[in-house]
């Protein structure tokens, strides 16, 4: 029954994609306002069944109906019930599923809201996004079906990846991910349809500048969130590895950070026109790239993922958009010519113009990174790793400079920037980086990649801070509420920049085996094993080491053999703080309980990235609000 009513509702929606597209494109050749209500509710009708599609497949997991192959794969009746509801995202058909939801959700909202704001764009860019969501469908129907039944079905399932039933934290990573991912669906749309009517002024960038900042702010959310639940899970002690996993959620947040900066060049100087479009049809093909790598299979094997047709059929998709969009962007070249020019070398376009060239020079050198090695085993059947050494060679240097552009462009006025205001405005913050500094080197802060990072983030706090308090002293704030948003934004990035740079070069790291009562020293640690516990649940088996932390705290690391698994799972235990994280990790256990291996780390500052995410959310959400206007008495 659940897979007659999932397989109905996949159908369904294909149909509404299909019929509101071909409305769609009625609507803007006509004009007709009947075509546009159409085309508004089959957005609406889209989502019903998307929610109702995603919502049957929930349901099948949280009821164990095992004659579908995606529950008997991803589900048992030991796992717990949370981890059994979000194993709607565990594989690749469930993610598709959840991938059209997001979608529909955003065109629902462009269809309730753009239609009054751009008349002209909103029938064409509302075909663009039920086109996308019609081959998402196209998948969900055949090729990626989530709805495929067994016979006989299994008594029981396999259950999640063990990994994805270890932390609460993969109920809200994925879902932020393809809030990020999908919602740039919506000024790509925008853009489409700016180029096929020629409506080519900043009007598509205001009405997508809500969507935009959301989707922006959802994928930073994301990425912070995969770090921390990467930190806390995998026990290796890190947070970020340039996994092609994690660049791929990078990638597209790298153009759409540019994209956010040189908007605002367009609409204070017309200029940069055929850049943001560029920018934002590269970010959508990186969210759709980044789908391809993750779900295609290409990056267990590359000869493999041709076996289905989900990969192929999403590097198709992605070769259609890139020549359709490059198809668009050349036939309108002319028109894109920008009537603004920069008038100093030394001004805020110049400044956002070298911020555009760093971020797209980064995503450049990461693409490259996490491609390379496929295009390598294309060729020659050769499996290449490129690893951190490659990233921190080419990337940390360019991040910098990133991190003082950060410091620098938002004190630059437009057009011109003289001698005094410089001076004004940026030396009581070069003042208290270069006070810092020369603290921060008699304290023995000596390496150089921990020294430049922490100077230039102080540096862009300090003018964050200096920025902001010169707005509230003009009682200015509400009136700039984008500039002070995008300051808190800086802010948060700057916290992050200071925590990766310190905690990647001060890490402290010892293992040894110990005995039940003797202690490890790490630094200013004393950690004591106090024996190991053992417990059997319905779905794994634990074995879990009892540490004393300085001879007053507990940390319990563990490992855990999931049912059906070979290898046990390491669950780290860390001691959280402002200042230096403890982290232990059980590597191996004794069968007497007597002994165990056990590995310490010291992170310092690893906190101030989750702070910081933070900082960045609530900065990106005062940007996003709308300003309230003052009531003026008659």
């Amino acid at each position: 029954m659940t897979a007659t009513l999932g397989h109905a509702a996949v159908l369904a929606g294909l149909g509404v994609a299909v019929f509101g597209g071909a409305v769609s494109v009625l609507a803007a050749r006509r004009g007709d306002l009947l075509l546009v209500r159409l085309a508004r509710g089959s957005a609406l009708a889209l989502l019903a069944v998307s929610l109702a599609a995603a919502g049957a497949l929930t349901l099948a997991l949280l009821r164990h109906d095992f004659s579908l192959a995606y529950v008997a794969q991803n589900g048992s009746r030991e796992t717990p019930t949370f981890y059994t509801a979000i194993s709607l995202w565990a594989a690749l058909e469930g993610s598709i599923l959840l991938w059209i939801a997001v979608l529909a959700g955003y065109g629902a909202v462009a269809a309730l809201l753009a239609p009054r704001r751009a008349p002209d764009l909103y029938p064409v860019a509302q075909a663009v996004l039920f086109a996308i969501a019609g081959f998402f469908l196209w998948l969900a129907a055949g090729p990626a079906d989530p709805f495929r039944t067994i016979s006989p079905a299994p008594a029981n399932g396999l259950g999640p990846n063990p990994l994805l039933q270890n932390h609460p934290l993969m109920g809200l990573h994925p879902p932020a991910l393809y809030l990020g991912l999908v919602g740039f669906s919506v000024p790509f749309a925008f853009a489409i349809a700016a180029l096929v009517t020629g409506r080519l002024d900043d009007r598509w960038i205001r009405v997508t500048r809500g969507a935009t900042l959301v989707a922006w702010a959802f994928l930073a959310l994301g990425i912070v969130l995969g770090g921390w639940w990467s930190y806390e899970v995998l026990g290796w002690g890190g947070y970020f590895a340039w996994d092609p996993v994690e660049n791929a959620s990078l990638l597209p947040w790298l153009t759409a950070t540019a994209f956010l900066h040189s908007v605002m060049v367009q609409e204070k100087r017309d200029m940069l026109k055929l850049w943001n479009l560029t920018l934002v049809s590269a970010t959508f093909l990186l969210t759709i790239l980044g789908t391809f790598l993750t779900r295609s299979g290409v990056l267990s094997s590359v000869h493999a993922f041709a076996n289905g047709l989900v990969g192929p059929s999403l590097l198709a998709f992605i070769g259609v958009a890139f020549a359709v969009s490059v198809g668009l962007l050349v036939w309108r070249g002319d028109a894109l010519r920008s009537e603004g020019v920069l008038d100093a070398p030394v001004c805020r376009e110049s400044a956002f113009l070298l911020n555009n060239l760093l971020l797209v020079g980064l995503t450049v050198t990461v693409l490259t990174g996490t491609l390379f090695p496929l295009f390598a085993e294309a060729w020659n059947g050769t499996r290449l790793s490129v690893g951190e050494p490659y990233f921190n060679a080419t990337a940390v240097p360019i991040a910098l400079a990133l991190l003082f552009l950060m410091g620098v462009g938002p004190a630059l006025p437009w057009r011109k920037a003289s001698g005094a205001v410089l001076r004004r405005r940026l030396l009581a913050p070069a003042g208290a980086a270069l006070a810092l500094t020369l603290v921060l080197l008699a304290s023995g802060l000596d390496k150089p990649k921990a020294l430049a990072g922490v100077v230039l983030g102080s540096f862009v706090g300090a003018q964050v801070l200096w920025d902001v308090g010169r707005l509230a002293r003009r009682r200015s704030l509400r009136s700039n509420r984008r500039r002070v948003g995008g300051q808190v934004v800086h802010l948060g990035v700057a916290l992050i920049a200071v925590g990766i740079a310190v905690s990647s070069s001060y890490q402290i790291e010892r293992q040894a085996t110990l005995r039940r009562g003797e202690a490890l020293q790490v630094g200013s640690h004393s950690v004591r094993f106090d024996g190991l516990t053992r417990t059997r649940e319905t779905r794994r088996e634990v074995v879990q080491a009892n540490l004393t932390l300085d001879g007053r705290e507990s940390l319990r690391p563990a490992l855990n053999l999931y049912r059906g698994q070979q290898q046990a799972t390491a669950s780290p235990a860390v001691r959280e703080s402002l200042g230096t994280d403890v982290y232990a990790i059980l590597v191996e256990a004794a069968r007497g309980g007597e002994a165990a291996t056990i590995r310490i780390l010291l992170n310092p500052l690893v906190t101030w990235l989750w702070l910081g995410g933070g900082i960045i959310l609530a900065g990106a959400l005062l940007t996003a609000l709308p300003v309230r206007q003052r009531r003026v008495a008659a």
